[in-house]
Protein backbone atom coordinates (compact mmCIF):
# COMPACT_ATOMS: atom_id res chain seq x y z
CA UNK A 1 0.00 0.00 0.00
CA UNK A 2 1.09 3.64 -0.49
CA UNK A 3 2.18 5.08 2.42
CA UNK A 4 2.07 8.68 1.43
CA UNK A 5 -1.03 11.02 -0.55
CA UNK A 6 -1.57 14.04 -1.09
CA UNK A 7 -2.96 16.77 1.67
CA UNK A 8 -3.45 19.70 -0.55
CA UNK A 9 -7.28 19.83 -0.32
CA UNK A 10 -9.48 18.96 -3.33
CA UNK A 11 -12.20 21.55 -3.55
CA UNK A 12 -14.31 22.83 -5.98
CA UNK A 13 -16.09 26.47 -6.16
CA UNK A 14 -19.53 27.04 -4.16
CA UNK A 15 -20.92 25.01 -1.96
CA UNK A 16 -19.63 21.61 -1.31
CA UNK A 17 -20.86 18.46 -3.60
CA UNK A 18 -23.42 16.26 -1.82
CA UNK A 19 -22.54 13.34 -4.28
CA UNK A 20 -24.34 9.73 -3.24
CA UNK A 21 -21.06 7.87 -4.93
CA UNK A 22 -17.86 8.83 -3.82
CA UNK A 23 -14.46 6.75 -5.05
CA UNK A 24 -11.26 7.95 -3.58
CA UNK A 25 -8.26 6.23 -4.09
CA UNK A 26 -4.96 8.50 -3.86
CA UNK A 27 -6.47 11.42 -1.41
CA UNK A 28 -6.58 12.03 2.19
CA UNK A 29 -10.38 11.77 3.70
CA UNK A 30 -9.94 15.14 5.35
CA UNK A 31 -8.22 16.83 2.05
CA UNK A 32 -11.42 16.06 -0.02
CA UNK A 33 -14.19 19.07 0.67
CA UNK A 34 -17.61 17.11 0.16
CA UNK A 35 -20.81 16.96 1.89
CA UNK A 36 -21.15 13.53 3.37
CA UNK A 37 -24.89 13.86 4.31
CA UNK A 38 -25.67 11.86 0.60
CA UNK A 39 -23.00 9.39 0.38
CA UNK A 40 -24.51 6.23 -0.20
CA UNK A 41 -21.41 4.32 -1.62
CA UNK A 42 -17.94 4.72 -0.71
CA UNK A 43 -14.79 3.76 -1.82
CA UNK A 44 -11.43 4.84 0.34
CA UNK A 45 -8.11 3.41 -0.41
CA UNK A 46 -5.42 3.75 2.38
CA UNK A 47 -7.66 4.89 4.84
CA UNK A 48 -6.64 4.89 8.51
CA UNK A 49 -9.40 4.12 11.41
CA UNK A 50 -9.87 7.28 12.46
CA UNK A 51 -10.91 8.32 9.37
CA UNK A 52 -13.20 5.44 8.71
CA UNK A 53 -15.16 6.62 11.91
CA UNK A 54 -15.15 9.51 10.76
CA UNK A 55 -16.92 8.50 7.37
CA UNK A 56 -19.57 6.83 9.50
CA UNK A 57 -20.12 10.14 11.47
CA UNK A 58 -20.63 12.43 8.99
CA UNK A 59 -22.22 9.39 6.20
CA UNK A 60 -25.04 8.72 7.72
CA UNK A 61 -26.55 7.57 4.51
CA UNK A 62 -24.19 5.28 3.84
CA UNK A 63 -25.23 2.26 2.75
CA UNK A 64 -22.44 0.27 1.09
CA UNK A 65 -18.63 0.58 1.75
CA UNK A 66 -15.36 -0.21 0.69
CA UNK A 67 -12.21 0.35 2.85
CA UNK A 68 -8.89 -0.26 2.78
CA UNK A 69 -7.55 0.34 6.19
CA UNK A 70 -3.86 1.30 6.80
CA UNK A 71 -2.04 1.89 10.56
CA UNK A 72 -1.64 6.20 11.41
CA UNK A 73 -4.05 8.43 12.34
CA UNK A 74 -5.22 11.78 10.99
CA UNK A 75 -6.53 14.09 14.14
CA UNK A 76 -10.01 12.24 14.04
CA UNK A 77 -11.12 11.83 17.19
CA UNK A 78 -11.95 8.25 18.77
CA UNK A 79 -15.29 7.62 20.36
CA UNK A 80 -15.60 6.35 23.99
CA UNK A 81 -18.42 4.32 22.66
CA UNK A 82 -18.63 2.08 19.49
CA UNK A 83 -20.75 4.51 16.58
CA UNK A 84 -24.16 2.95 16.10
CA UNK A 85 -24.44 2.94 12.28
CA UNK A 86 -27.98 2.24 11.04
CA UNK A 87 -27.64 2.34 6.98
CA UNK A 88 -24.56 0.46 6.37
CA UNK A 89 -25.83 -3.18 4.53
CA UNK A 90 -22.81 -3.72 2.95
CA UNK A 91 -19.07 -3.73 3.62
CA UNK A 92 -15.91 -5.10 2.32
CA UNK A 93 -12.62 -3.96 4.68
CA UNK A 94 -9.41 -5.54 4.10
CA UNK A 95 -6.31 -4.72 6.93
CA UNK A 96 -2.87 -3.24 5.55
CA UNK A 97 -0.74 -3.00 8.54
CA UNK A 98 -0.31 -4.55 12.44
CA UNK A 99 -2.59 -6.54 13.80
CA UNK A 100 -4.58 -4.53 15.93
CA UNK A 101 -5.88 -2.43 13.13
CA UNK A 102 -9.04 -4.56 13.53
CA UNK A 103 -9.55 -4.69 16.63
CA UNK A 104 -9.74 -0.69 16.78
CA UNK A 105 -11.97 -0.22 14.08
CA UNK A 106 -14.52 -3.12 14.97
CA UNK A 107 -14.66 -2.12 18.97
CA UNK A 108 -15.86 1.21 17.93
CA UNK A 109 -18.44 0.59 15.81
CA UNK A 110 -22.38 -1.68 15.51
CA UNK A 111 -23.96 -1.92 12.54
CA UNK A 112 -27.25 -3.42 12.96
CA UNK A 113 -28.48 -3.55 9.04
CA UNK A 114 -25.07 -5.18 8.32
CA UNK A 115 -26.43 -8.32 5.72
CA UNK A 116 -22.66 -8.15 4.05
CA UNK A 117 -19.71 -8.76 5.06
CA UNK A 118 -15.98 -9.11 2.94
CA UNK A 119 -12.88 -9.08 5.37
CA UNK A 120 -11.08 -9.50 2.04
CA UNK A 121 -6.86 -10.56 2.43
CA UNK A 122 -4.60 -7.94 2.90
CA UNK A 123 -1.32 -7.85 4.31
CA UNK A 124 -2.70 -8.62 7.77
CA UNK A 125 -2.81 -12.00 9.95
CA UNK A 126 -5.34 -11.72 12.68
CA UNK A 127 -4.49 -13.22 15.41
CA UNK A 128 -7.25 -12.69 17.26
CA UNK A 129 -11.01 -13.14 16.77
CA UNK A 130 -12.57 -11.63 19.48
CA UNK A 131 -13.22 -7.80 18.23
CA UNK A 132 -15.23 -9.33 15.13
CA UNK A 133 -16.90 -11.52 17.47
CA UNK A 134 -18.13 -8.68 20.07
CA UNK A 135 -18.94 -6.69 16.84
CA UNK A 136 -21.35 -9.42 15.24
CA UNK A 137 -22.81 -9.69 18.91
CA UNK A 138 -23.24 -6.12 19.31
CA UNK A 139 -24.71 -5.28 16.12
CA UNK A 140 -27.53 -8.04 16.22
CA UNK A 141 -27.53 -8.30 12.80
CA UNK A 142 -29.22 -10.84 9.90
CA UNK A 143 -26.05 -11.05 8.22
CA UNK A 144 -26.38 -13.77 5.86
CA UNK A 145 -22.90 -13.10 3.79
CA UNK A 146 -19.97 -13.26 5.56
CA UNK A 147 -16.13 -13.94 4.44
CA UNK A 148 -13.32 -14.14 6.88
CA UNK A 149 -9.76 -13.95 5.35
CA UNK A 150 -6.15 -14.58 7.13
CA UNK A 151 -7.43 -15.89 10.57
CA UNK A 152 -4.30 -17.16 12.20
CA UNK A 153 -6.53 -18.62 15.25
CA UNK A 154 -7.25 -22.20 16.28
CA UNK A 155 -10.43 -23.64 14.97
CA UNK A 156 -12.08 -23.58 18.43
CA UNK A 157 -12.03 -19.56 17.84
CA UNK A 158 -13.40 -19.20 14.33
CA UNK A 159 -16.35 -21.99 15.61
CA UNK A 160 -16.51 -19.37 18.28
CA UNK A 161 -17.74 -16.25 15.98
CA UNK A 162 -19.16 -18.06 13.46
CA UNK A 163 -21.90 -19.18 16.58
CA UNK A 164 -22.26 -15.33 16.33
CA UNK A 165 -23.67 -15.42 13.24
CA UNK A 166 -26.85 -18.00 12.81
CA UNK A 167 -28.72 -16.34 9.50
CA UNK A 168 -25.56 -16.95 7.24
CA UNK A 169 -26.40 -18.67 4.19
CA UNK A 170 -23.07 -17.91 1.53
CA UNK A 171 -19.67 -18.47 4.36
CA UNK A 172 -16.18 -18.12 3.04
CA UNK A 173 -13.43 -18.72 5.02
CA UNK A 174 -9.95 -17.81 2.94
CA UNK A 175 -6.55 -18.54 4.28
CA UNK A 176 -7.73 -19.88 7.36
CA UNK A 177 -5.79 -23.43 8.32
CA UNK A 178 -8.57 -26.09 8.87
CA UNK A 179 -8.64 -29.46 11.18
CA UNK A 180 -10.48 -32.74 11.64
CA UNK A 181 -12.17 -30.15 14.09
CA UNK A 182 -13.82 -27.77 11.80
CA UNK A 183 -15.37 -30.89 9.78
CA UNK A 184 -16.25 -33.12 12.57
CA UNK A 185 -18.28 -30.14 14.00
CA UNK A 186 -19.91 -29.47 10.43
CA UNK A 187 -20.76 -32.54 10.46
CA UNK A 188 -22.63 -32.80 14.02
CA UNK A 189 -24.67 -29.91 13.46
CA UNK A 190 -25.68 -30.77 9.54
CA UNK A 191 -28.86 -32.33 11.46
CA UNK A 192 -30.97 -29.47 13.86
CA UNK A 193 -33.03 -30.78 16.00
CA UNK A 194 -35.32 -27.61 16.60
CA UNK A 195 -34.51 -26.90 20.64
CA UNK A 196 -31.48 -24.77 21.78
CA UNK A 197 -29.26 -22.83 19.80
CA UNK A 198 -28.37 -24.37 15.94
CA UNK A 199 -24.64 -23.42 14.22
CA UNK A 200 -25.37 -21.78 11.19
CA UNK A 201 -28.83 -23.11 10.31
CA UNK A 202 -28.66 -21.61 7.18
CA UNK A 203 -25.87 -22.38 5.99
CA UNK A 204 -26.24 -23.12 2.30
CA UNK A 205 -23.27 -22.20 0.69
CA UNK A 206 -19.77 -22.85 1.90
CA UNK A 207 -16.45 -21.86 0.42
CA UNK A 208 -12.85 -22.40 1.86
CA UNK A 209 -9.40 -22.35 0.34
CA UNK A 210 -5.86 -22.42 1.30
CA UNK A 211 -3.13 -24.53 1.90
CA UNK A 212 -4.58 -28.25 2.63
CA UNK A 213 -3.97 -29.84 5.89
CA UNK A 214 -6.73 -31.99 6.20
CA UNK A 215 -7.69 -35.23 4.46
CA UNK A 216 -10.26 -35.70 1.43
CA UNK A 217 -12.19 -38.08 4.00
CA UNK A 218 -12.91 -35.15 5.88
CA UNK A 219 -13.96 -33.56 3.17
CA UNK A 220 -16.89 -36.02 2.69
CA UNK A 221 -18.28 -35.23 6.41
CA UNK A 222 -19.26 -31.89 5.45
CA UNK A 223 -22.36 -32.24 4.02
CA UNK A 224 -24.35 -35.60 4.15
CA UNK A 225 -26.03 -37.36 1.25
CA UNK A 226 -28.88 -39.19 2.80
CA UNK A 227 -31.22 -37.41 4.58
CA UNK A 228 -32.50 -38.33 8.08
CA UNK A 229 -35.68 -40.92 8.77
CA UNK A 230 -38.94 -39.48 8.37
CA UNK A 231 -39.72 -40.02 11.74
CA UNK A 232 -37.03 -38.17 13.30
CA UNK A 233 -38.06 -34.57 14.11
CA UNK A 234 -34.93 -33.17 12.38
CA UNK A 235 -34.05 -31.17 8.92
CA UNK A 236 -30.90 -30.71 7.38
CA UNK A 237 -29.11 -27.49 5.77
CA UNK A 238 -30.21 -26.39 2.71
CA UNK A 239 -27.44 -27.17 0.96
CA UNK A 240 -26.71 -25.79 -2.17
CA UNK A 241 -22.97 -24.98 -2.99
CA UNK A 242 -19.09 -26.29 -1.80
CA UNK A 243 -16.47 -24.40 -3.02
CA UNK A 244 -12.77 -25.84 -2.10
CA UNK A 245 -9.25 -23.81 -3.06
CA UNK A 246 -6.67 -25.84 -2.86
CA UNK A 247 -3.07 -24.85 -2.83
CA UNK A 248 -0.82 -27.91 -2.69
CA UNK A 249 2.79 -26.67 -2.90
CA UNK A 250 6.25 -28.61 -4.02
CA UNK A 251 6.15 -31.17 -6.17
CA UNK A 252 4.42 -34.05 -4.49
CA UNK A 253 0.82 -33.09 -5.68
CA UNK A 254 -2.08 -35.27 -4.49
CA UNK A 255 -4.85 -35.80 -6.06
CA UNK A 256 -8.55 -36.08 -5.18
CA UNK A 257 -8.95 -39.69 -4.11
CA UNK A 258 -11.79 -42.02 -6.16
CA UNK A 259 -14.32 -42.31 -3.16
CA UNK A 260 -14.53 -38.56 -2.52
CA UNK A 261 -14.92 -37.58 -6.76
CA UNK A 262 -18.03 -40.20 -6.51
CA UNK A 263 -18.98 -37.95 -3.52
CA UNK A 264 -19.10 -34.70 -5.55
CA UNK A 265 -20.57 -36.56 -7.95
CA UNK A 266 -23.32 -37.55 -5.66
CA UNK A 267 -23.49 -34.39 -4.88
CA UNK A 268 -24.36 -32.96 -8.12
CA UNK A 269 -27.03 -35.66 -8.47
CA UNK A 270 -28.75 -34.06 -5.39
CA UNK A 271 -28.04 -30.73 -7.51
CA UNK A 272 -25.39 -29.43 -5.21
CA UNK A 273 -22.77 -27.80 -6.63
CA UNK A 274 -19.44 -29.14 -5.65
CA UNK A 275 -16.23 -27.34 -7.20
CA UNK A 276 -12.24 -27.86 -6.01
CA UNK A 277 -10.09 -25.19 -7.60
CA UNK A 278 -6.40 -25.73 -7.58
CA UNK A 279 -5.00 -22.00 -6.76
CA UNK A 280 -1.88 -22.40 -8.02
CA UNK A 281 -2.63 -23.14 -11.56
CA UNK A 282 -6.32 -22.15 -11.56
CA UNK A 283 -7.97 -25.80 -13.07
CA UNK A 284 -10.04 -27.72 -12.26
CA UNK A 285 -8.99 -29.98 -9.11
CA UNK A 286 -11.93 -32.86 -9.41
CA UNK A 287 -11.38 -32.91 -13.33
CA UNK A 288 -7.53 -33.05 -12.78
CA UNK A 289 -7.77 -35.67 -10.11
CA UNK A 290 -10.03 -37.92 -12.41
CA UNK A 291 -7.92 -37.94 -15.60
CA UNK A 292 -5.17 -38.87 -13.22
CA UNK A 293 -7.07 -41.74 -12.57
CA UNK A 294 -7.79 -42.76 -16.10
CA UNK A 295 -4.36 -42.33 -17.14
CA UNK A 296 -3.58 -44.44 -13.64
CA UNK A 297 -6.21 -47.59 -14.61
CA UNK A 298 -5.24 -47.87 -18.39
CA UNK A 299 -1.76 -47.67 -17.36
CA UNK A 300 -2.15 -50.57 -14.93
CA UNK A 301 -4.81 -52.18 -17.94
CA UNK A 302 -2.01 -52.17 -20.10
CA UNK A 303 0.94 -53.32 -17.93
CA UNK A 304 -1.32 -56.45 -16.96
CA UNK A 305 -1.49 -56.97 -21.00
CA UNK A 306 1.77 -57.01 -21.84
CA UNK A 307 2.29 -59.89 -18.83
CA UNK A 308 -0.78 -62.09 -20.59
CA UNK A 309 1.59 -61.52 -23.81
CA UNK A 310 4.97 -62.29 -21.83
CA UNK A 311 2.71 -65.84 -20.41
Amino acid sequence: MEEQRPMYPFKLEGPAPSPETVNILDRRFRSICLDWSNVVDVTLAAVTVDECLELFRQGRQVGCCDLQVQAGNHGYPIPDRPILHEGIERMDISFWGDDGLAPQLFDKIAFPSLAHLENSPGQTRHTSIDSPAAFFSRSACLVHHVKLSRLQVSVADVIRVLQTLPTVQFLHLFDITLTEEFFNFIKETNVISGVGDCFLPCLETLCFSGPRQYSWTLVQRLIPLFSPSPEEDQVLRLWRELEIGVLEEGPDRTFIDEDTIAYFDNLGRRGIRANVEDLTSGGDYIKDSREYHNRRQQGEHTGAEHRQDDD
